[in-house]
């Protein structure tokens, strides 16, 4: 796998190999996060499932809440990875989609505003989230 994602970017690792030219692993690691972040950064725009993931997440990079000691908070860091995928709450945002209503459609129900309900209007514009949660 590695050898053809190397071909693919032109790097012929097979032929360096027979040639006993040695190669630089730090520059191979370089090429091969590049490579999967092009290719990272590409998926994540054509996935419905990941607009609210792609909002908060936009480098590869690992985020700083994922290397805290949650250990004993394991519910916080559960909480937050499922916040961030979609699948923390059912919203009409996500059902919708499994029911097949246009996206324009999966509008609120909590509120009278009369926009789509997704994870970022129930949590910073929703009446429901803001009259029952505090921060």
């Amino acid at each position: 796998m590695i050898c053809e994602i190397m071909q693919d970017i032109g790097v012929h690792v097979d032929q360096l190999f027979v040639a006993k030219i040695p190669v630089d692993l730090k520059w191979c690691k370089f090429v091969l996060m590049s490579y999967y972040e092009k290719t990272w950064l590409q998926c994540l725009n054509t996935k419905p499932k990941l607009r609210t993931y792609c909002k908060w997440k936009s480098s590869f990079k690992v985020k700083l809440y994922i290397n805290l000691n949650l250990q004993r908070h394991h519910r916080s860091r559960s909480v937050l990875a499922q916040l961030r995928s979609g699948f923390l709450l059912p919203l009409h945002i996500e059902t919708g989609r499994y029911r097949g209503v246009k996206l324009e459609e999966r509008i609120c129900s909590f509120c009278n505003m009369g926009i789509v309900e997704t994870e970022s209007h129930f949590f910073l514009d929703c009446d429901l989230c803001k009259q029952r949660i505090i921060f």
